[in-house]
């Protein structure tokens, strides 16, 4: 048995397809620009299609979900060829998108095989699934990778997928730059600048005193500190997947996070 689940939260997929806000009209943006716009409507006729093109239906789903924070996607094959390629990244609030004809019972060849060449069949069929032939699929310990053959050394390092996940940390750490910049170009923040004593040394005492003291500013520090830990959160979550998926690869990432102010 072969089924494809899509998890959504419709809540975050609105606040994406949004163009209304300076944030919306960014991450609207930087969608349309990787998938197109996300709906509800192609997310379903993404599931119909799986069966028909199901290699490109995976892919697609796949920047998807890179790109998006709120769609997660799993594929789940059961029986003799019992493989998973796609697994829930994160735990999300969803509504699931699923439907009983996008289901299929499959037969394996393995029915009408001699009994010393189901085990190799198997293999191959999972060297193929796996490793798209480019090497010996094998588990160990809850582990499953790629020996890779000599004609493909880097089959386990999936290049499209990290270059995307590496564009998205740039793309954060842009975020990040103009989020501290807007703080620092704000009113409330000049007007703070603005009204510190000149004629006389002040120490960090005084300072943090008047900051205090300044509720405008304050109000517009906690605005940049929620800004900041969203941005926090979505680059370590980012910064994950880029080190799980790039474990086995030759070169591994140099990442930098920014740190709070």
């Amino acid at each position: 048995e072969e089924s494809l689940t899509i998890f959504v939260d419709k809540r975050k997929l609105s606040q994406e397809s949004s163009p209304s806000g300076a944030d919306g009209s960014r991450g609207t943006n930087r969608n349309s620009n990787t998938t197109g716009t996300v709906t509800l409507e192609a997310l379903h006729q993404l599931a119909a299609s799986y069966f028909t093109d199901r290699e490109s239906t995976l892919r697609r789903l796949h920047h998807l979900q890179i790109a998006s924070t709120a769609i997660r996607v799993t594929e789940t094959r059961t029986g003799p060829l019992g493989c998973s390629n796609y697994d829930n990244l994160d735990t999300v609030s969803s509504v699931l998108v699923h439907s009983p004809e996008n289901k299929v019972q499959l037969q394996g060849m393995q029915v009408i095989l001699p009994g010393y060449l189901q085990s190799h069949f198997i293999q191959a069929a999972l060297n193929y699934i796996g490793c798209k032939s480019e090497g010996h699929f094998v588990c160990q310990n809850s582990d499953c990778w790629c020996e890779c053959s000599v004609d493909f050394p880097q089959c386990n390092c999936p290049h499209s997928d990290l270059d995307t996940l590496e564009n998205n940390l740039l793309r954060i750490r842009d975020a990040w730059r103009l989020t501290n910049q807007e703080f620092e170009e704000s009113v409330e923040f000049q007007s703070f600048v603005g009204k510190l004593p000149t004629h006389y040394a002040v120490n960090t005492s005084v300072v943090e005193h008047l900051w205090r003291t300044d509720a405008s500013l304050t109000q517009r520090y906690r605005q940049l500190e929620t800004s900041s830990n969203q941005l926090f959160t979505k680059a370590r979550r980012t910064a994950n997947k880029l080190f799980s998926l790039s474990k086995r690869c030759r070169k591994q990432p140099k990442i930098v996070l920014q740190r709070p102010r």
